[in-house]
């Protein structure tokens, strides 16, 4: 099992980047990836501080670019993120109310674990069954644009693609950062790079993510604030990610985003996602997938799993 997707916890205050990629050995230049900032894409001075001279990837920047230079390509994206958005909605609503039915029966089980542990799962099968369909709808709606698809027609769109592929092949490692999770994934695909991405991971070079870039890597992007501001929120899906994460959901700065200490809502988010390993990043956590799946290489406290039970336990170690 290759081992150079590598995944992290929060990089702030305190990075752990500098002494990965000294553990790693990393040769030759660094590439970041860091759309996700958005209008801060370009502000990589906290990473070249702590490991020196990195080159960002302006995958932000040129989106904005694109009414300019393919004015028609700008509107039909437009249009197809608002088809998307306005599904969403509907599905938050049959998702809402499906996952308030899996956490009344979590608080149940201790009447009579048996026949609530039964009760739980179906309800839980239901609610991936919506999530399920959210994805399907979600591709059933890209497929009705898929006119997009021939964007790479477009030159200055087919230009851009080879400079970001030829940045990635030139790299020692890529480096992807955390922000704002959907423009991360959004503007990474429709410039091609989960391509170049798969070739450097065939490679054997490292892709190290964290924040928002360790969820883009999984095969589902999960949504989740326990606390947001206008009340307790439901985790929802957001989309497909990259898929170089497999059969694991990543949650990171669990910390301040779930309510570890509830073990309903820990038990429901652990019920919904399996079987996937529900994973909380905390500061300091690296985690990789091996053979026997996925496994910490920092300390015990640094990264966890979720469980259906409730609890929160340390990952196994590799």
């Amino acid at each position: 099992m290759s081992k150079s997707l590598v995944i992290l916890g929060p990089q702030r205050p305190t990075p752990t980047l500098p002494v990965v990629l000294e553990a790693l050995k990393v040769q030759g230049p660094l590439v970041a990836i860091t759309a996700g900032w958005r209008h801060d894409e370009a502000d990589v001075e906290a990473l070249q501080g702590a490991v020196g001279r990195v080159t960002s990837l302006p995958l932000y920047r040129w989106f904005d670019q694109l009414p300019a230079q393919a004015p028609q390509i700008a509107a039909t994206y437009r249009e197809r993120q608002k088809r998307i958005q306005r599904f969403k909605d509907l599905y938050r609503l049959r998702m809402h109310a499906a996952l308030n039915t899996v956490r009344d029966l979590v608080r149940l089980l201790p009447t009579d674990p048996e026949l609530v542990t039964r009760e739980i799962e179906r309800a839980a099968q239901v609610v991936r069954g919506i999530d399920a369909e959210a994805l399907g709808a979600v591709d059933e709606v890209r497929a009705a644009f898929s006119g997009l698809n021939d964007r790479f027609q477009n030159p200055w769109i087919r230009d851009l693609r080879d400079e970001a592929a030829e940045l990635i092949a030139g790299a020692g490692a890529v480096l992807v950062a955390g922000g704002h999770v959907a423009v991360l994934r959004n503007r990474m695909l429709f410039f091609g790079v989960e391509h170049a991405l798969a070739q450097c991971l065939d490679a054997s070079r490292p892709v190290i993510c964290w924040g928002a870039g360790a969820m883009v890597m999984s095969e589902r992007i999960v949504l989740f604030y326990d606390d947001a501001p206008d009340g307790p929120a439901e985790a929802e899906i957001l989309d497909h990610g990259l898929g170089f994460a497999p059969n694991a959901v990543l949650f990171p700065h669990v910390n301040e985003r779930l309510r570890l200490d509830d073990q309903t809502r820990v038990a429901a988010l652990a019920y919904r996602f399996g079987p996937h390993a529900c994973i909380g990043l905390k500061k300091g956590a690296w985690i990789e997938l091996t053979e026997a799946g996925w496994r910490r290489k920092s300390g015990p406290e640094t990264a966890v799993r979720l469980c259906s039970d409730g609890t929160v336990v340390p990952m196994e170690r590799s």
